[in-house]
């Protein structure tokens, strides 16, 4: 193992070695897998507790989504005019990064603010993809997901949640927080996570954004290296009863 390999495992001194190994040796049953390094088995691990099952299932998840929907995580260039308009890979990108950046983190919050949204956006929503991107977040990505905050909550918020919450497992629902105003968003998360605009310490959305945007380019060969590794072989893929969906709940 290399010594940069070596500096990224320290990042997961809470993770059991044995477990590492166990998922390790599961890997070489699993020929349509890719066979990925032990700290990105760490990762995994920690986003499920070290329970080795749920662990399994998430590796899963993750590269045979990565997989199969492309159009969400190629075209990468963060230096391209294209990429400047396109919001559905430059979620995924900053999902990715976030997860780069601060995997081991012992929890993750996720903030949406409805301000500016109208009934007539609902109208627009594209649920397929909807649906593919709340799968994504709860089954796939490694990260320990702990609270969903809305803020500005508009009047039809009740019908928008009828809408998605058909594609959220019911303790995703039970994180859910809605605000109508600011004050109560600061008894949940510390003002000094929170941009200026929201009362908080961390800097204003311009500061934040600037501050991602570099992030991203720093990080550009990266995003570019990860759309040809690591993905999934379907022709090498076990065969599962045709129930499952791509063989993931086997």
């Amino acid at each position: 193992m290399g010594s940069e390999r070596v500096n990224e495992l320290t990042r997961w001194p809470r993770v059991d070695r044995d477990s590492i190994a166990t998922i390790r040796q599961w890997l070489t049953t699993q020929p349509h897998l890719p066979q990925i390094q032990e700290h990105e088995i760490a990762l995994f691990l920690h986003a499920n507790y070290g329970d080795e099952a749920a662990s399994q299932r998430t590796i899963e998840n993750y590269y045979t989504l990565r997989t199969n929907h492309r159009e969400c995580f190629t075209d990468r260039d963060v230096f391209s005019e294209a990429f400047q308009t396109a919001h559905r890979i430059m979620l995924t990108m900053c999902l990715d990064l976030w997860v780069k950046l601060d995997g081991n983190a012992n929890g993750h919050v996720m903030l949406q603010d409805m301000q500016g949204m109208h009934l007539g956006h609902m109208t627009k929503m594209n649920m397929a993809a909807a649906k593919k991107h709340m799968f994504y977040v709860q089954e796939a990505l490694p990260i320990r997901l702990k609270q969903l905050h809305v803020i500005n909550a508009v009047p039809f918020m009740s019908r928008l949640m009828l809408l998605v919450r058909p594609f959220m497992r019911k303790d995703v629902q039970e994180m859910i927080n809605i605000h109508v105003d600011i004050g109560t968003l600061h008894q949940s998360v510390p003002v000094e996570c929170l941009p200026s605009e929201y009362g908080g310490t961390a800097g204003t959305f311009q500061e934040l954004h600037e501050s991602f945007k570099e992030k991203l380019c720093a990080n550009s060969g990266w995003f570019r290296s990860e759309e040809s590794q690591n993905l999934v072989d379907e022709a090498k893929r076990p065969p599962k009863p045709k129930r499952y969906m791509f063989g993931l709940f086997g």
